[in-house]
């Protein structure tokens, strides 16, 4: 599975925090007759689980290839590279799950990572049950107000089977590469020195690349990069800012690199990512 083979997929729900703790979509797909691939060359925003109740699909996560089976839930950090391929041949059935907020991202720290960053679910009964109360209550018809606190209350429990089913691994991701994350997600825009970085977290530069890629899958100037780049394509898709415009806006000082570094990602300059998306 190669990046030029397959279109990029493009999210309608991935939405910037706003809470907290927040659910920005959740639901299942299952195979019918067409095999797909949804490719996100640079992640998304939000954290994502993605549980197979049937069959099986191959996956990518990050530069990791794995094979998702039955009772697994893979997960996917943000802005970090997502691709999975559903086909007749595995039958799958999955459900997915997009959430974010500072109380999710906590919560996630808990985590064990693995370098597939796939695990076994321990009680894959309540696991299911409790997906599908979230999906039913989500996709309700009715003020989002009223059904915030319970659906909060399910997104939790999730989680927290999650990182319950990952603690036979190695190590928690740690808070400080959580909270850089975090910091490189609000001062994309800037221009981030790494080593200086590294200082206020009482680490080596070194030290610090090596536990950050050990966690997120990709160097910390790589993640930087892909939020950039996801940036740049939501001003692209939903303001009326020039290229130029939206390169300075997301960090990059020369509009030229930026078209070159967009292209490379997506397949397609900035100009006609823009014109694709407004058809």
């Amino acid at each position: 599975m190669t990046l030029n083979n397959f279109d990029e997929f493009i999210d309608k729900t991935d939405y910037l925090q706003t809470r907290l703790l927040q659910v920005n979509s959740c639901g299942s797909e299952r195979v019918v007759k067409y095999d797909y691939t949804i490719l996100r060359s640079n992640g998304r925003r939000d954290f994502h689980f993605l549980y197979l109740q049937n069959g099986w699909l191959d996956i990518e996560v990050g530069t990791a290839k794995a094979r998702l089976s039955r009772g697994q839930c893979a997960v996917f950090l943000p802005n970090v590279r997502q691709m999975y391929s559903f086909t007749a041949a595995g039958d799958p059935v999955s459900l997915y799950l997009h959430f974010t907020g500072q109380a999710a991202a906590e919560a996630m720290q808990y985590l064990r990572p693995t370098e597939n960053m796939i695990y076994t679910i321990s009680d894959q009964t309540l696991f299911e049950s409790l997906f599908h109360r979230l999906n039913r209550l989500h996709n309700l018809q009715q003020s989002a107000a009223l059904q915030i606190p319970e659906e909060n209350s399910i997104l939790l429990q999730l989680i927290t089977i999650v990182c319950r089913s990952s603690a036979d691994n190695e190590a928690p991701i740690r808070s400080d590469i959580l909270s850089a994350m975090e910091y490189m997600r609000e001062h994309m825009q800037e221009q981030i020195n790494f080593q200086t970085f590294a200082e206020t977290l009482h680490l080596s530069y070194s030290r610090f690349a090596h536990l950050f890629t050990q966690a997120v899958g990709v160097s910390p100037q790589q993640y930087l990069l892909r939020l950039r780049l996801d940036r740049a394509r939501g001003f692209l898709r939903d303001s009326s800012m020039s290229v130029s415009e939206v390169a300075e806006s997301t960090g990059f000082n020369d509009p030229f690199y930026f078209s070159r570094m967009f292209s490379k990602a997506f397949g397609l300059s900035p100009r006609a990512f823009r014109s694709k998306c407004r058809k």
